[in-house]
């Protein structure tokens, strides 16, 4: 009994020997595979519990090189490649499964994969010399797929739970459904339709001319998006900054909105949640219903504000404007008045601040409160007259007309002098 009991004494402090000096852990030497590649039309790849790496070489045949507790198997299908990796089991050593594809500079034609707890990695010689396919279509599980400096007709990507990481690469067209998990993108270009129901979009220096994104609860993120975009999130915050040429839609249900430093069109519709804007240059039409609008720096063409409750705040205003609010507060600051502007509120106050000078003619009415007038301008409409206001500045070319069917509006001015 005693021999037994030190028989397996011996053999775990050897175990526990071997898993301190992880340097020293047998791996089995490195195996490589390989299959001609010139009459493939697809490569399909079946992994499991492996991290598997795609390259491209200046090379003629496909070959697949395997490190640690992995083993392939290659089986040609017609037109097709198949390409089998998993690790090996009833492994006594939790050694890395690695395997990298290396395949011909010249192929460019379509992958499939099929991956399962792992990484699964894409990645061309560099930014001018990318790696070009036809189509990729890949399914996840659990794990992360990765592609830098890649070129593509077509992406079909899904996951159950991961992340999905996009660097400097052309996507053609592209679908991507994610469960759950991240999806980051930098310096890529191509038709972009997402679909995350849980999770993270982050996207920096894209360009698309139609880019659909779609999440359910999350957090969205746009830098420097160059063309046409149209997300929609059920719960969660969004944040733009930047970009040009293009049109924004943006439909949230619960949550907030910001946008700085943009260019283009926006189109917004908010059910519940805040939307605040900063250095904008453009049309755009907003649709709150219960929440906030806060605005400075706007130099729009036109612009269309329509809310239910809540207040309308901007300041430093150029522009047409229509602004209809149902219950709240509402106040603008017109730096110059250049096109028309309509503001109505049927229950609330309105404040309006007046460039100091300019061509424009100003009509304020308070169904039931007064038109307080601390404005430059004389109210032409009669003295003592505290319900309506008329006056004109310069030619009177502009019109501005305030009505509040249930509250007070308030007028101000700073400085000038050409009133009558």
């Amino acid at each position: 009994m005693s021999r037994i009991v030190g028989i397996i004494a011996m053999l775990f402090g050897f175990i526990l020997l071997v898993l301190s000096m992880p340097d020293h852990w047998p791996t089995w030497g490195v195996k490589v595979e390989r299959a001609p590649i010139h009459s493939v039309q697809e490569v399909q790849i079946d992994t499991s519990d492996v991290d598997v790496h795609i390259v491209e070489e200046d090379r003629e045949d496909l070959a697949v090189t395997l490190e640690g507790n992995t083993e392939v198997k290659l089986t040609p299908q017609g037109t097709g490649l198949g390409i089998l990796i998993t690790r090996k089991p009833l492994s006594l050593f939790p050694c890395d499964a690695v395997a990298v594809i290396h395949l011909p500079q010249t192929y460019g034609r379509n992958i499939s994969i099929a991956a399962n707890h792992g990484e699964v990695t894409l990645a061309g010689l560099s930014e001018q010399h990318k790696l070009g396919l036809k189509r990729l279509n890949v399914r996840v599980d659990h794990g992360e797929l990765a592609l830098t400096d890649v070129t593509l007709e077509d992406l079909q990507f899904a996951m159950d739970k991961g992340r999905l990481l996009i660097r400097q690469s052309s996507l053609g067209n592209s679908t991507m459904k994610i469960q759950s998990g991240k999806v980051d993108l930098n310096k890529v270009n191509g038709r972009l339709y997402t679909e995350l129901s849980t999770g993270v979009f982050e996207a920096d220096s894209v360009t698309s001319d139609n880019a659909e994104l779609t999440v359910g609860k999350g957090d969205i993120s746009l830098s420097q998006f160059t063309g046409d975009w149209n997300a929609s999130l059920s719960a969660g915050h969004m944040i733009v900054k930047g970009g040009s040429g293009g049109k924004g839609v943006v439909t949230i249900d619960k949550g907030d909105f910001n946008l700085a430093s943009f260019k283009g069109k926006l189109e917004t519709t908010i059910n519940k949640g805040n939307m605040n804007i900063s250095d904008f240059s453009g049309d755009f039409k907003s649709s709150i219903i219960n929440g906030n609008f806060n605005a400075q720096r706007m130099m729009a063409g036109e612009g269309v504000i329509d809310a239910g409750n809540g207040k309308i705040n901007i300041s430093d205003y150029t522009g047409g404007l229509q602004a209809d609010l149902q219950k709240g507060q509402i106040n603008i600051g017109l730096k110059e008045a250049v096109k028309a502007i309509e503001v109505k509120a049927a229950s609330g106050d309105i404040t309006f601040g007046l460039p100091p000078n300019g061509d424009f003619t100003i009509d304020a009415s308070a169904v039931k409160g007064m038109v307080d007038n601390g404005s430059r301008l004389s109210n032409t409409g009669g003295a003592g007259n505290n319900k309506t206001l008329h006056a004109i500045s310069g030619q009177g070319v502009v019109p501005i007309r305030l009505n509040s069917n249930d509250g007070d509006i308030h007028i101000h001015s700073k400085g000038g002098s050409d009133s009558r």
